[in-house]
């Protein structure tokens, strides 16, 4: 998993990004799709345009969830259920901050 990220991050799909607390508080799927874009993600005609991970450090966010449920190519997983499919098969990949410790404690 460890170099599966890493070679990821060298290729630039790798982006460390705030907390997102509170960021999708609307809860709506277009609102996602522009905060995303915001982030980084490709996205064209109000959807992704490339696959996406987003990477949490727990599911308190459900805000994030209930936003981008719909939205194809969007993946939701913590720091410490991630999977070496879900890294592999993305196209971009956002880490927020506190999830960031969490994966480099395990995985290095």
């Amino acid at each position: 998993m460890g170099t599966a990220l890493q070679s990821a991050a060298e290729g630039g799909a790798v982006s460390v990004v705030p907390d997102m607390e509170g960021a999708f508080a609307s809860r709506k799927t277009r609102d996602c799709v522009e905060k995303l874009g915001s982030m980084g993600v490709g996205t064209a005609g109000g959807k992704l345009s490339e696959k996406c991970l987003v990477v949490t450090k727990d599911d308190a966010n459900v805000d994030l969830y209930l936003a981008g449920r719909n939205l194809p190519g969007l993946e939701f997983n913590t720091a410490d259920r991630l999977n070496l499919v879900e890294v592999l098969r993305a196209d971009r990949i956002l880490v927020e901050e506190s999830a960031l410790t969490a994966i480099n404690e395990r995985y290095g």
